[in-house]
């Protein structure tokens, strides 16, 4: 255990150090929404055959997360990229990605899906008081996230309490 949170903080650091350009910050963000699922269980996860990971707009993190999933498992599991066009398309999805870009608001989102275990993490400003359980937010040009608890406990999603350490903020 301490040597995955050792390898999480080691990327996490690494990575941030890097310039922020556009594909390099959709790189870095697909790297760790990889490593979240290490610290994460989703309930029933016995179930689940393969990991399905959503992404509303952005092309950028979708692509760089299935350059992963294209040769890692999530969880032990098989995982795909779909790209979500509408809220319709949902089906199965167990992570979804939501670019400030999506024309779909976090609240909409979040109550949608309200009734199932789908980690919803985005990139915008007030996300997790929206309803996203995760949120990257940029602060001193690094990479940082934030985590909304009640969120997850919501869901039947069980962190790992030094995954809630690493996080900037959390959101009860």
């Amino acid at each position: 255990m301490k040597r995955i949170l050792l390898i999480f903080v080691f990327f996490a650091f690494f990575l941030e150090s890097l310039p922020q350009e556009s594909g390099r910050e959709a790189d870095i963000k697909a790297v760790l929404i990889y490593n979240f699922t290490k610290f994460l269980k989703w309930p029933e996860e016995s179930e689940i055959d393969t990991f399905v990971i959503g992404v509303v707009g952005n092309t950028n993190i979708a692509e760089a997360l299935q350059k992963i999933t294209d040769r890692k498992t999530l969880r032990g599991k098989p995982a795909v990229v779909r790209k979500v066009e509408n809220m319709g398309n949902t089906e199965n999805i167990n992570i979804l990605y939501v670019s400030p870009d999506s024309e779909i608001s976090i609240a909409d989102i979040s109550d949608k899906l309200s009734d199932r275990a789908v980690l919803i993490i985005s990139s915008e400003e007030g996300a997790c008081q929206d309803g996203a359980f995760i949120n990257f937010i940029k602060k001193e040009g690094k990479i940082k996230f934030e985590i909304n608890v009640k969120k997850l406990e919501e869901a039947g999603i069980i962190s790992k309490s030094n995954f809630l350490n690493l996080a900037y903020q959390l959101y009860q």
